[in-house]
Order: C-alpha cells, then structure tokens, then sequence
C-alpha cells in the first residue's frame, strides 16, 4: 500500500496496463451478469479468456476477486494494485504457514513472509509487468506446505485435499 500511495500508477504498467486489468474487469462484469467468461466482444486484448490467454476463468479464487474489484468500482491503477496485493498477500500467508510447519519461531517466520512476497523480483517483475506468473507463484507454498504435509506418516486426507487444492490454483492461475 505504501508502493500505491508513493506511486498510484506503479502497478499500472506494460501487461497490467494492456491486458490484466481489461479482463479482470471485463470477467468481473460478466459474472455480475450472470454471464461465464468464456468469451468476450468488448474486452481490450483478446475475446477468448479461456484459449488465448490464461485469465484464471477456471480458478473460482481469481473469479471472486475479478468480481469483487469490478464492484469496487475503482480507477484502473487502483484495481491493477489490488490485483497485485491480494496475490502478493496470499504468497505471504502460504510462506508464513510454510515457514512455522519448518519450526521456526512466528518472528522469524514473518521475515520469511516478508521476504517471499515483497522481495525485488516478485514485485518488480511479476507483478508490475508478468501478472500470471505473480498469480501462480502465489499458490507454490502453498502446494510446497501440502507436499511436505503430505511426506509425512501417516497420510491425511485433508493435506491430500489441500494439497491438490493448491495445485490446481496454481495451474489455474
């Protein structure tokens, strides 16, 4: 958020700009139509969200945040920051849970987060120009806390679920 207040329009760049944001907008809008997104005629880059591009059509976490930012109604580089954060947060969140299930104490764990979702080349790079990678790095500790829950004797099958839970929204993505 200190990013969005020194720079509004820092997030607001290259794909965010061109593409991102169109669809995200644009699929927001057809689900509070009632619509699935499968395909569009007023969208900025391409008509198909499932064939062109990968959107997230198929992933109901990205579905449910192109619709809560489309009924936010805010400006275009406000809503590519929101984008970016709730990824940005969700990659914090996995690595902190990652971090704990190694042991470390909840201080150093934090750095952990901190560091997984604010260093120079997540912010920098995914999600200030590659979106979809951003979005799919942010469900890789999540599937890495799964795998290693999985490994662990006896087999469980809510890490099972999580597990794949966390697959899916990282290829969906």
């Amino acid at each position: 958020l200190a990013r969005y207040w020194i720079d509004p329009r820092f997030f607001f760049f290259d794909d965010m700009q061109t593409g991102v944001i169109g669809q995200a907008l644009e699929i927001g809008r057809a689900l509070a139509h009632g619509e699935w997104p499968l395909l569009s005629n007023s969208s900025w880059v391409a008509t198909a969200f499932a064939g062109e591009m990968q959107y997230g059509i198929f992933s109901p976490f990205v579905l449910a945040y192109d619709l809560l930012v489309y009924h936010l109604d805010m400006s275009l580089a406000a809503s590519t920051t929101m984008l970016a954060l709730l990824h940005l947060a969700v990659t914090a969140a996995g690595a902190y849970l990652l971090a704990r299930d190694y042991e470390l104490p909840p201080a150093l764990a934090v750095v952990v987060a901190f560091s997984a979702s604010m260093n120079g080349w997540l912010i920098m790079w995914a999600a200030k120009t590659w979106f979809t990678l951003l979005t799919s790095f942010a469900w890789l500790p999540w599937y890495w806390l799964g795998m290693r829950r999985l490994s662990r004797a006896p087999f469980s099958p809510r890490a099972f679920l999580g597990t794949a839970i966390a697959l899916y929204l990282l290829i969906t993505v």
